[in-house]
């Protein structure tokens, strides 16, 4: 075959014996080459992306569709895009896109959880105290004190008369555990020994049962934080003027370190056996009263007593054999 090309973008094949020509409009080889330039210039620029935030794609993929055909047509494109560029993406880059696909899902789920615990945490604290504010004062004592007096419902008691001044005072509830615990075991104190006899020698100490801290009151001092240390009802000109016996509660004060009772004849009964509680007590001077009964053995508890003086007593009964366990002990005096 020959063929014959013509200026124009007509090309005519001819064929020896053929009857007819038949004229085929094919572009020249200019007119192709200008149009592949004119494409190649108009395309954008294609780029191999080293990460693809998918979660900002899907957004975008989702709000296109909603808003209408041409918007679908474009996540369409989207979606054939990234499809392109995962493809031809390096695995590094693959690797990374994963695992801060990864990174970003646990951090929603921890801020998620977290939102949750805080969430729970409030409700239950709102509802404890709306439920702490339907109990009143004197329910609270009883159920905080019961298991250890057990007397709280005798009215007759010292001690149901302690928690019921306690639950009239407003800042009850206000107290921490510590300072409850130690103006009811004082007030127990002070009703068992008719505290509203009691001489008041010091006019720069407040009285039992009043509304300062009890730190501030007669007869008794506390260390640096509040802890009550010391009972002492020392002899003065005359007796202080206790009449009855040491209630139970006395246990209860568990930093004493020191309790001084001297020359008040009003002042009987036994040694409360709660007294081997006080393991940190350091002296006992219990002179010229009634006590009586014997020496309770829960002594040998306390292992840093250095002074025991119980001298001119009613005291009976033998010495209990575990005041040998008292390695520190240095005055110890039962005469009469």
């Amino acid at each position: 075959d020959s063929y014959n090309y013509n200026s124009r973008s007509q090309r005519s094949i001819t064929r020896p014996g053929a009857v007819s020509v038949v004229p085929i409009d094919v572009p020249q080889t200019d007119d192709i080459y200008a149009s592949t330039r004119s494409l190649t210039r108009s395309a954008a620029p294609i780029t191999c992306p080293t990460s693809i935030n998918i979660e900002d794609l899907n957004n975008s993929i989702s709000s296109s569709v909603s808003s209408g055909s041409d918007a679908a047509r474009s996540s369409n494109t989207a979606m054939r895009n990234f499809k392109f560029f995962w493809d031809i993406m390096p695995p590094k880059s693959k690797e990374r896109a994963r695992v801060r696909r990864s990174g970003s899902v646990t951090v929603v789920l921890v801020w998620v959880f977290t939102g949750a615990i805080v969430a729970g945490l409030v409700f239950f604290l709102r509802k404890g105290r709306r439920a702490h504010g339907r109990v009143s004062p004197e329910s609270f004592l009883k159920e905080l004190f019961q298991p250890y007096s057990g007397i709280l419902n005798d009215t007759t008691t010292a001690q149901y008369k302690a928690c019921q001044w306690l639950a009239d005072d407003p800042r009850a509830l206000e107290y921490h555990h510590q300072q409850l615990t130690q103006r009811y075991a004082l007030a127990s104190m002070y009703f068992s020994l008719e505290g509203g006899n009691w001489k008041w020698r010091d006019d720069k100490r407040k009285a039992w049962l009043s509304e300062s801290s009890e730190c501030e009151w007669m007869y008794v001092s506390c260390d640096d934080i509040g802890n009550v240390v010391d009972i002492g009802f020392r002899q003065y000109q005359e007796p202080t003027g206790l009449f009855g016996s040491l209630p139970r509660e006395i246990g209860l004060l568990t930093h004493l370190s020191s309790i001084e009772i001297e020359i008040d004849p009003g002042l009987a009964g036994t040694i409360p056996t709660e007294i081997g509680l006080l393991s940190g007590l350091v002296r006992i001077d219990i002179t010229d009263t009634y006590l009586s009964g014997a020496i309770p053995t829960e002594i040998g508890l306390l292992t840093l007593l250095a002074t025991l003086q119980l001298t001119s007593n009613s005291l009976s009964s033998t010495i209990p054999t575990e005041i040998g366990l008292l390695k520190d002990l240095d005055v110890f005096d039962l005469s009469l």
